[in-house]
């Protein structure tokens, strides 16, 4: 970009945002992946499953649903803890009466201290994703690059020895980054993230090495965001979901486009808010998408790019 200023002139200065990792074009604009049998619509559920540390610090930040009192919150951290023990099985069957194959997003805490769970993911044919080493415990700037490698690597390797074969997705805890992170994913293996809420349809990220899927995780219909953060009722993000389903579907001739929910169980799998589940749900199927898994989304956007 030329300026007569010359103070306004530097190496990243581009269209769109200032950044580096992807190309900043409409979605009306660029080429479209097209899923199976044709169909222009596809689907992912992800169920994130966290174990917080007892004594998270404050610093640089809590992500979102980590225990937020000072040590120890009992309160708050045997509330996440329902999530494992309890309000997983209720996603988890939910999801499986309607035949969703679910993209569980864990961290490598959560996957020594529960094989069970683990297990039940596995036997149901759901994908397993890295999810850190555990949900408090975020990337950033300031982290040093060989801690933030050793979270990486240390998260990736763990999940793939529970899950039996190499991982090749990743979900930040608190979808949290630096800017070395895309290279760091990259060079530990991975082949998508889940991150990026910037499209609803899946973006090629730059990074050095083999580039990444940056499957779209709506951060709008995220039960934490919509629930948890904004204060809206169950019965209102199910409605949020079922909308963005409805929008979506009828631009599926557009092809290539994505709804991605996110199911946390710890809120989700609360007794009074599985009717609100069952909504969402519904809506997701009654759209007539792929349902995927966020790997399968990623195999397909790949050929398509090649």
């Amino acid at each position: 970009m030329s300026s007569t200023n010359p103070y306004l002139e530097y190496p990243l200065r581009k269209l769109g945002y200032d950044q580096p990792f992807y190309e900043w074009e409409t979605l009306p604009d660029r080429p479209m992946p097209e899923w199976p049998e044709g169909n222009g619509l596809a689907a992912i559920v992800v169920v994130p499953l966290q174990t917080f540390r007892f004594d998270a610090p404050p610093a640089p930040y809590r992500p979102s649903g980590a225990p937020s009192k000072e040590y120890p919150d009992y309160r708050e951290w045997s509330w996440k803890d329902y999530g494992l023990r309890v309000g997983v099985f209720r996603v988890f069957d939910e999801l499986d009466a309607r035949g969703i194959k679910a993209t569980v997003a864990i961290d490598a805490e959560t996957t020594r201290r529960c094989p069970r769970l683990v297990q039940e993911a596995l036997d149901r044919g759901y994908e397993l994703v890295a999810h850190g080493v555990n949900g408090t415990d975020v990337i950033h700037e300031g982290l040093d690059e060989r801690a933030e490698n050793e979270l990486i690597t240390s998260a990736v390797a763990t999940v793939g020895a529970a899950a039996g074969q190499p991982v090749r997705g990743w979900l930040s805890p608190g979808r949290t980054h630096s800017t070395r992170t895309p290279d760091l994913l990259s060079a530990a293996g991975v082949e998508y993230l889940l991150d990026w809420a910037s499209d609803d349809a899946p973006v090629r990220v730059h990074a050095h090495g083999r580039d990444l899927v940056a499957v779209p995780l709506s951060h709008e219909i995220n039960d934490v965001n919509s629930i948890w953060q904004m204060h809206h009722t169950a019965p209102a993000w199910a409605e949020q979901v079922a909308d963005s389903a409805a929008l979506l579907a009828r631009e599926r001739d557009q092809g290539g486009r994505v709804i991605a929910v996110t199911t946390t169980p710890w809120l989700v799998g609360q007794p009074h808010r599985i009717p609100a589940l069952r909504m969402a749900l519904d809506a997701i199927r009654d759209a007539e998408p792929w349902m995927a898994t966020a790997g399968e989304i990623a195999d397909v956007s790949r050929g398509a790019w090649a």
